[in-house]
């Protein structure tokens, strides 16, 4: 193989290897809030998320105020189902009793500024994971439904109601390199154009 051909390709490993494979936290909705002291009468319930930025999302975590050892699904969707939504992902989790379930799933990619739907089911008689916290960030809305069958028909909007207040945290990767990979992507590129440049003065 050719030196300039080695650099070449050595660059696009090295480009090709600025994104992490582990999930990292990326974003979160009253991510270090208490959940408030009740249960939820819903079967099912979730809420419009927006991105400040554009990332691969892998997982998903929430607290409930307590757990029972039930399994819950997450479900992402492109927009709200009662408003013609369609499913993205949708994973189950057992909860453990550890602080935040975790749902793990294929990469999505999130856009920033659109809208995704984050729905949790079969949550009936479970402790709340939206806060009353002073201070905690409001989304607005929130949906829900009495039977557990992924359709959150039922639409609350309200600037005030805790209900829109919920506990999420995002992790996923972000399609930026790193400063070191930057660097070796940067050397590799620069010692091609150093064997070029000799070759031109011969």
């Amino acid at each position: 193989m050719k030196f300039a051909h080695k650099c070449v390709v050595a660059a696009m490993m090295v480009a090709c290897g600025t994104v992490a494979a582990a999930p990292t936290p990326v974003d979160s909705i009253n991510g270090g809030a208490s959940p408030a002291a009740t249960t939820w009468s819903a079967a099912e319930a979730g809420w419009l998320y927006s991105p400040t930025e554009s990332y691969s999302l892998l997982e998903v975590q929430t607290r409930f105020a307590s757990t029972d050892g039930r399994t819950v699904t997450m479900e992402i969707w492109d927009q709200a189902p009662v408003n013609g939504g369609h499913l993205l992902r949708a994973a189950s989790t057992s909860l453990t009793g550890e602080p935040f379930a975790t749902w793990s799933f294929a990469a999505l990619d999130l856009r920033a500024g659109e809208d995704y739907f984050f729905g949790f089911r079969n949550i009936v008689g479970l402790d709340v994971n939206f806060t009353r916290d002073a201070g905690a960030t409001n989304l607005g809305r929130y949906y829900f439904s009495f039977a557990d069958a992924g359709e959150y028909e039922r639409e609350v909007v309200s600037s005030t109601i805790s209900g829109a207040q919920p506990i999420l945290r995002f992790s996923g990767t972000r399609a930026i390199p790193e400063p070191a990979t930057s660097a070796l992507a940067a050397l590799a590129l620069s010692l091609l154009l150093v064997r070029v440049g000799k070759r031109a003065d011969r």
